[in-house]
């Protein structure tokens, strides 16, 4: 489904490129979709210079299925697809510190309306693997801030 060319000025995307591996694809029709000087934000898990990770992870069961890049290769990615002004915070440690809030005494019954409602019966293991990741350097947590060109 297309939205249609230069159709919204804003976008948004939450924990969804380390889903997708053909990002450019993905960044071209975002750009597309944005209006002239139109803004796109993205926070996402990248990998880090030595990625590390057990799986399963909340984005993937699997290394097969995790299509995680570099914070410089989604910047890359960004500006190839046609993106100008590309600017990244780290959040790395606040993730970290939220998922050690969120996991904190999670013992029992988990509520219906949690993470485990969407990620299943493995949703401890994900988490635990994830802030595992997190804890030893092998994936950041980065918000992008990409603009449309003036057209």
């Amino acid at each position: 489904m297309s939205l249609g060319h230069a159709s919204v000025d804003h976008a948004w995307a939450l924990h969804v490129a380390m889903n997708i591996q053909d990002r450019h694809r993905f960044y071209t029709g975002v750009l597309d979709a944005l209006a002239s000087g139109g803004r796109f934000v993205s926070y996402d898990v990248v990998a880090s210079d030595h990625p590390s990770f057990r799986f399963p992870v909340p984005w993937a069961p699997s290394e097969a299925l995790s299509h995680l890049r570099t914070l410089e290769e989604t910047c890359d990615a960004l500006e190839r697809a046609g993106f100008t002004d590309v600017r990244t915070v780290d959040r790395t440690h606040e993730a970290g510190a939220s998922l050690v809030r969120a996991t904190a005494g999670s013992v029992g019954v988990p509520s219906p309306l949690s993470l485990g409602a969407v990620l299943g019966p493995r949703t401890a293991e994900m988490i635990a693997n994830f802030a595992h990741a997190l804890q030893v350097g092998g994936a950041r947590v980065v918000a992008f801030l990409a603009t449309s060109p003036l057209r």
